[in-house]
């Protein structure tokens, strides 16, 4: 059974300062992961269970109409999604090395989204 779309916006600005370029997307919740260096009971994100509109399921579970998956980098290694939003990123914190950052970044198929403390 498909999912049903999620309506992203993604903004960027130019190099040259000209303004930001907006664009949509939708993209099935079953493609969408989030992840977070932090343990799960660690984590504030999936402490509150909700992202936005969405509940949060752990992986491995699939995600339902209205869910997206949460995960940590260790659990999530070798994996791959269309989307990943990368949480719980902190300067100096020993769970966010130079090593935890590359292997949550190139988990990105497409999107990539980086939201620090």
């Amino acid at each position: 059974m498909r999912k049903s779309p999620v309506r992203l916006t993604l903004q960027c600005s130019t190099a040259s300062g000209n303004g930001c370029t907006a664009w949509w997307q939708k993209i099935a919740t079953d493609r969408i992961v989030i992840l977070s260096p932090r343990s799960a009971q660690a984590s504030p994100v999936w402490r509150k269970r909700r992202l936005g509109n969405f509940t949060l399921v752990e992986f491995p579970n699939r995600p339902g109409p209205g869910e997206v998956t949460f995960s940590t980098l260790q659990r999530f290694k070798g994996l791959e999604a269309d989307v990943i939003i990368l949480c719980d990123v902190a300067e100096g914190d020993p769970t966010c090395t130079l090593h935890h950052l590359y292997v949550g970044t190139s988990r990105a198929r497409h999107v990539l989204v980086v939201v620090s403390r």
